[in-house]
């Protein structure tokens, strides 16, 4: 009886640890409030096929947050922002397409390039949902909660 139920919970964890596994991207939402770092609170996980959220507290300070999605090493076609000589501001509500810069070294010298910017109206919790097509980042949403 002992034994069974070691394994039983054996089996939980293991299928835990899995899914848990599955869900992280490592991908992170990056900007002043996550200090620009890869901070495991801000890793995008995946709460369905083809996307991916991250919520975060954000302050309205009167001044715009710079965003972006990037890896832990800012590795090229994981370092994403807005195109080049678009909008750089994004609306809540609003879906907006990312560029994720190919560019060996303007990624590692300027990796803040075309970063987009988020003018909070208030203080409160943000959802950042990214869209993929198989495993790509494609496009970003801001809502409210």
């Amino acid at each position: 009886m002992k034994n069974t139920f070691i394994i039983i919970v054996t089996m939980l964890l293991s299928s835990c640890a899995n899914h848990a596994q599955k869900d992280s991207t490592g991908i992170y939402l990056r900007s002043e409030f996550s200090w620009w770092e890869a901070q495991a609170k801000y890793e995008f996980k995946t709460f369905e096929d083809g996307k991916a959220k991250v919520v975060a507290e954000i302050q309205n300070d009167g001044k715009p947050y710079n965003i972006k999605i990037a890896d832990k090493a800012w590795s090229v076609g994981r370092n994403c922002g807005v195109s080049e000589g678009t909008n750089k501001e994004i609306k809540l509500n609003e879906t907006r397409l990312l560029t994720c810069t190919s560019k060996k070294n303007n990624d590692r010298l300027m990796p803040l390039t075309n970063a987009f910017t988020l003018f909070p109206k208030k203080k409160g919790s943000y959802t950042f949902t990214l869209d993929l097509v198989q495993g790509q980042i494609v496009s970003i949403t801001i809502t409210e909660n």
